[in-house]
């Protein structure tokens, strides 16, 4: 006979490592798409046309896929926006709207067509280089600020970034979530908690708190029931 305990707990459950990650910078350029799919083509290039693509819906999706050939590919380009006033010769002010690059820099630059527009191996690298300073690349590819082009005077290779300004990598981030209650069957303990715990499987957890104190102490996700119920293996 399975023997089922229940115990009502007014505690908490404390995500150490949680798996899931936030962006501090939401903008991303993704790697593959449903109509560029990355095991058809490198989305990181441009494919040579050999005919047109022929899109195909699987019977399980509407979404009308590629199954052989892709043609372009993924490109992305982050761009800024500002309004404000401005004020004319004649000393008329007008309202003005406007938007600038912030990829691509390097190659707008050096006079590369594609501007800001890049791949997402471009896109999404992250800036390692000297703090980047207010009118880049142009600080850095013409210290003197004079627009000479006489060699040696303007670098266009000194400031070779193109990714998008202000990306920064995933970070891992702690959580903390109340706990309504946990319950015990055959040594397979199952978690409620009272919002979305935004788990999977093999994630590691800290829970403390509770009682008995076997529940207590640090394990991994078994199985995820649905977004607020889970289970782990508390040895109890």
């Amino acid at each position: 006979m399975r023997k089922q305990l229940q115990v009502w707990l007014p505690i908490l459950l404390c995500f150490a490592t949680v798996a899931a990650s936030a962006q501090s910078f939401r903008v991303q350029c993704p790697t593959t798409t449903i109509t560029h799919p990355s095991n058809l083509h490198n989305n990181n290039s441009e494919p040579a046309y050999s005919g047109p693509t022929v899109l195909t819906a699987p019977s399980n999706s509407t979404f009308q896929r590629p199954l052989s050939k892709v043609n372009g590919a993924i490109k992305c380009q982050q761009i800024s926006g500002g309004d404000g006033y401005s004020t004319m010769g004649d000393g008329t002010q007008t309202y003005m709207f406007a938007f600038g690059p912030l990829s691509g820099l390097a190659k707008i630059a050096s006079g590369d067509p594609r501007g800001g527009t890049d791949f997402p191996n471009e896109f999404n690298q992250v800036y390692s280089g000297p703090p980047l300073q207010p009118g880049e690349p142009a600080t850095t590819d013409d210290p003197n600020g004079d627009g000479n082009t006489v060699p040696g005077d303007i670098n266009l290779g000194a400031f070779p970034y193109n990714g998008a300004i202000g990306l920064i990598g995933d970070l891992q981030f702690d959580r903390t979530i109340g706990i309504f209650n946990i319950t015990e069957a055959g040594a397979v303990a199952t978690v409620r908690t009272f919002a979305a715990h935004g788990l999977s499987v093999g994630d590691p957890i800290i829970i403390s708190g509770a009682t008995p104190n076997g529940y207590n102490g640090s394990f991994t996700v078994a199985s995820v029931i649905n977004t607020t119920r889970f289970t782990y293996l508390p040895g109890v």
